[in-house]
């Protein structure tokens, strides 16, 4: 199978600090363009300051401009009556697939690890994935929890792996595989893209394939050398939230009213994203929406 692109799509703000749902239809179509799917409610879209009201009102706004299909969607929550209610929408709404990081503040054990994903592959029958972030969870996952789990529910079909530690992500990648080798295992940091590929992994979902997807998809293509744009890219950006700076940039480009983010960011260094828009010109997201130049 190809090596796939998924877009951890950001979630667009108001001033006041409510969705802004026009620029995140637009921002979804558009994405679509390049890549095979898009992930809402990640890391990236910043989840735990989302409502569960608020993301059912995007899943319906969003399932009815665009394929339901090419949608994943993320259920983790602090709350598990709360998790199962996303996932009842999901079904409603006709989603293929969910994800899911496991539990955050309540470190599981082994058992409740596994009872927590048994819960979620029984409720949906489609697919699930796995989201592994062990900067975010406080922990890592010890391969051995996830292979007991694959082993019991096939409608497991992929993992997302976040990690600085690549040797991590490898020694994932081969304990699932060799548990079930139709395990799609995606790597969460795009620093890693190119060596994911080589390695034998599946795919890559990353910030920066909201502003700048062109490059993945070459990469994709074989066009290895072009990584080193990616490594450009995070160099850029180094000191600043990543959030900030590619919503920054999506402004900049009209691609979005504001940049505001719910959760408190440091200001951006505008001469920053000025020097990411003059490198990546021919590389930056383009809409066929003539409205947004009248913003």
């Amino acid at each position: 199978m190809s090596f796939s692109l998924i877009t951890p799509v950001l979630t667009p703000f108001n001033k006041d600090m409510n969705i802004d749902m026009e620029s995140l239809e637009n921002h979804c179509r558009t994405i679509l363009k390049y890549v095979n799917q898009i992930l809402i409610y990640g890391t990236s879209g910043e989840w735990p300051c989302l409502s569960l009201e608020e993301r059912i009102s995007m899943l319906r706004t969003l399932s009815q401009c665009i394929d339901p299909e090419k949608i994943i969607v993320g259920v983790h929550l602090f709350n598990t009556k709360e998790v199962m209610r996303l996932v009842d929408t999901c079904k409603e709404y006709s989603i293929r697939t969910i994800i899911s990081l496991p539990p955050l503040y309540y470190k599981p054990t082994e058992e409740t690890f596994q009872r927590y994903y048994s819960l979620l592959c029984e409720k949906f029958e489609r697919q699930v994935m796995i989201y592994l972030y062990s900067d975010v969870q406080g922990y890592e996952v010890p391969p051995h929890w996830i292979e007991k789990v694959i082993e019991e529910y096939e409608n497991i079909t992929g993992i997302k792996v976040t990690s600085r530690d690549y040797k991590y992500v490898i020694n994932i990648m081969r304990n699932v595989k060799r548990t079930r080798n139709n395990i799609r295992v995606y790597i969460g940091n795009g620093y890693y893209a190119t060596l994911h590929r080589l390695s034998g992994g599946d795919g890559v979902i990353d910030i920066f394939l909201n502003v700048i997807p062109q490059i993945y998809v070459e990469i994709a293509q074989g066009k290895i050398d072009q990584h080193k744009r990616i490594i450009e890219a995070y160099d850029i950006a180094q000191g600043c939230s990543l959030i900030r700076f590619c919503k920054s940039i999506l402004k900049s480009i009209k691609m979005y009213r504001e940049d505001t983010t719910r959760f408190i960011s440091r200001e951006v260094d505008h001469s920053k994203v000025k020097e990411f828009l003059e490198k990546f010109n021919t590389y930056l997201i383009k809409s066929d929406d003539k409205n947004l130049t009248e913003r």
